[in-house]
């Protein structure tokens, strides 16, 4: 996941989730780092769709599937994308990455 999400980017990832859910895996593991900082891309339906991974990460983790999250790089993972890494059954962290709601 770099960067904001959009719509798009949203629903690969919660395609992706779903899929884990009914296949037989160990885990998920979310990469969650931004490029560069910067805003929201599609402003309602990018909300829409952080919502919707939220919703699916809870579902994954229902349906017994643990999803951890990875986070590093210079920026971190920040914004709608750090309420769902917060969400993941367990985070790991780069010495030099971070977790937050607004921008580094």
């Amino acid at each position: 996941m770099g960067c904001a999400v959009g719509e798009v980017q949203g629903a690969k990832i919660v395609g992706l989730l779903e899929a884990s859910g009914s296949a037989l895996v160990a885990g998920v593991v979310l990469l969650a780092r931004i490029g560069r900082p910067c805003g929201m891309q599609e402003a309602n339906a990018g909300l829409i769709a952080v919502s919707e991974i939220i919703l699916a990460i809870c579902a994954t983790r229902a349906a017994g599937v643990p999803v951890g999250a990875e986070i590093g790089g210079q920026y971190g993972c920040f914004g709608g994308m750090g309420i769902a890494a917060g969400c993941c059954s367990a985070v790991v962290m780069s010495e030099e990455g971070r977790l937050g709601l607004s921008g580094p």
